[in-house]
């Protein structure tokens, strides 16, 4: 954990916020995998164990595709500074970058879409005694889905193809 923060904290090394939100996303999928953890096999839950085994295989799903924003993100904010640095010369590169960082993001969008999705299933269905996690992913997957709002809209502030946007 300590090398990621490191890195985040490196103005040499280019992950930023949406890298942040894939941290979030994972984060917020392993504490749903870790509610259904606490569910499964619970006397007063027996009627709920087969959505409780689906919420957690979807979780580990969602993490995973998560756990790829970081990366994913790295690459496509090098390629918007990159283009950025040329925008003069080449204006097509640096919309297409722009637009390509839209495109991402609203990847992103339908899994942070997902993730409040089986948040709210494991709050209706989950061991009751983790109320606190329960809305502790709640406020973080809201918080990704408006993260990743304002990413396209400072992508899309600088889109010149009014029909794109």
């Amino acid at each position: 954990m300590e090398e990621i923060l490191l890195d985040l904290e490196n103005s040499e090394i280019y992950i930023a916020g949406g890298s942040v939100v894939g941290m979030v996303l994972s984060i917020v999928n392993s504490l749903i995998t870790y509610i259904s953890n606490l569910t499964l096999g619970k006397k007063n839950y027996e009627d709920v164990q087969s959505q409780i085994e689906e919420i957690a295989i979807e979780a580990q799903l969602l993490k995973g595709k998560s756990i790829k924003i970081i990366d994913q993100d790295k690459d496509v904010l090098e390629h918007i500074l990159a283009a950025y640095k040329k925008r003069k010369d080449d204006e097509v590169s640096y919309q297409g970058a722009l637009k390509n960082g839209v495109d991402f993001c609203m990847e992103v969008l339908n899994i942070s879409s997902e993730t409040c999705k089986i948040v709210e299933k494991i709050s209706n269905v989950g061991n009751r005694m983790l109320e606190s996690d329960f809305r502790i992913c709640k406020h973080y997957a809201i918080a990704s889905v408006k993260s990743v709002i304002e990413n396209v809209r400072v992508n899309l502030s600088g889109i010149k193809d009014i029909e794109y946007k």
